[in-house]
């Protein structure tokens, strides 16, 4: 028998309300099978549904649903695509996951290629790995936009290790003819797809235009694990600093001819470049924001204007507590120079910023979203146990308390006898924090 699997269900949701719980298995809707993901989304976009639903002790209930025309039932599959997730099958010079040190959960070694999260949660695909039948599907049902990692688009096959003939750009077209549009990112790996073929590689994407909505250019990330793998090297800062001119010449010129800039680089290219991520302007709607690219402008500009908001309450408030905020090597001086302003105002207040040494991954991992708990059990040791602690919580897994290596915030609480806020990452959402733990 066919089903959907429910992992997990929304508050506040229809499924809720129904009482449909984890374990429970969604048979049919409107008399039909599930199918998959995008199946799913077409059948509940009715406004009067019936589900057949097995439960974990093999009895089945039948619901009838009045409901809004496309209104969510709030039901979480496992997997989220209902049928099983499409796995990558190049073999990617870069390969992330290739760098993963062994015995961790086996989420982690997960390689997926699937359109379908392309299109509804903004995973990147590389398009090797879609069946005829997929790309009828695509442009059946307007699957737009999509994510597509380019990396490069001559000789790309060289770069992802794909065994079969696939012209990336042909590929582009094709969907461009048919009204697909896309988001799409380069993973630059110097010596590679630097340099002149990162140049012509931006200049096949110009004819993709306007169907090409965001480039992100982002560098590749190398942990210590490379041991037989591709031998790649970091940016150096002069690298770091061509390949802005370069990017941001050909940003300038899609503004004045497309009004946006679409082509955007990561804040961990300006910190390789010894330079300041650019101004609010510069990231136009934060298309990218997904890829770590305009993070740290938004934190600045959202902990400023909530400081300005509060300048008075801030002026008057007698900070009891030390702030001690623990982050990683990216965001470090941004944050000291964000609580410096708090300093200048309040003479009561003390701060302490932290920055994690990643001796999980390795020096060359510089984001807090890849932290481990390990890592900053170590870091927390010369903290204060009395001050506030705040983390950010990109730092955990989504909807968890655990940290990758699956320490939880409640074992480092017990160990280190202190207590740990995270905090989404926003600047007002620090700001908030900063104020409510600092006067206890």
């Amino acid at each position: 028998m066919a089903y959907a699997l429910i992992d997990s269900i929304k508050e506040n949701s229809i499924a809720k309300e129904l009482g449909l719980k984890q374990g429970d298995k969604l048979v049919t809707i409107n008399g039909q099978e599930v199918g998959d993901i995008l199946d799913y989304m077409i059948h509940i976009a009715d406004d009067y549904l019936e589900l057949l639903v097995l439960h974990e002790d093999n009895t089945e209930t039948e619901f009838a649903i009045e409901k809004d025309f496309d209104e969510d039932l709030g039901i979480v599959f496992t997997p989220p695509t209902i049928t099983p997730i499409t796995k990558c099958h190049n073999n990617c010079k870069f390969c992330f996951v290739s760098q993963m040190p062994k015995g961790m959960r086996e989420t982690l070694y997960i390689k997926d290629d699937d359109y379908r999260l392309s299109f509804l949660s903004g995973s990147y695909m590389t398009g090797t790995n879609l069946k005829q039948t997929d790309i009828e599907r695509i442009k059946r049902l307007n699957l737009s936009p999509l994510y597509i990692s380019v990396h490069q688009t001559r000789d790309r096959n060289s770069l992802i290790r794909y065994k079969k003939d696939f012209d990336i750009l042909s590929f582009l077209r094709d969907f461009k003819e048919s009204g697909i549009c896309f988001h799409a990112q380069i993973v630059l790996c110097p010596g590679l797809n630097d340099g002149q073929v990162l140049k012509q590689t931006l200049d096949d994407l110009n004819t993709l235009m306007p169907n090409l909505l965001s480039l992100a250019v982002v560098p590749v990330g190398l942990t210590k694990f490379r041991e037989n793998l591709f031998d790649l090297r970091p940016l150096t800062k002069n690298e770091a600093r061509d390949i802005i001119d370069l990017c941001n010449g050909y940003g300038d010129k899609h503004k004045a001819d497309y009004g946006k800039r679409v082509i955007y680089l990561s804040d961990e290219i300006y910190l390789k470049a010894q330079k300041q991520v650019p101004k609010a302007g510069y990231y136009e709607d934060y298309s990218q924001l997904e890829n770590g690219i305009g993070m740290i402008r938004l934190l600045i500009d959202q902990f400023n204007d909530s400081f300005k908001e509060n300048y008075v309450k801030i002026c008057g408030l007698e900070f009891k507590r030390k702030i001690t905020i623990a982050t990683g090597k990216l965001a470090f001086s941004y944050i000291n120079d964000l609580l410096n302003e708090i300093k200048k105002i309040n003479s009561t207040f003390k701060y302490e910023v932290l920055q994690v040494e990643n001796e999980f991954f390795g020096p060359l991992i510089t984001v807090a979203g890849l932290i481990v708990g390990q890592d900053l059990i170590t870091t927390l040791k010369k903290a204060d146990v009395n001050s506030a602690i705040i983390i950010p919580k990109n730092m955990l897994q989504y909807n968890s308390t655990k940290f990758l290596d699956d320490i939880t915030i409640s074992d480092i609480e017990k160990k280190l006898k202190m207590c740990i806020s995270p905090v989404e990452v926003s600047g007002k959402a620090l700001l908030d924090v900063i104020m409510e733990k600092g006067v206890m």
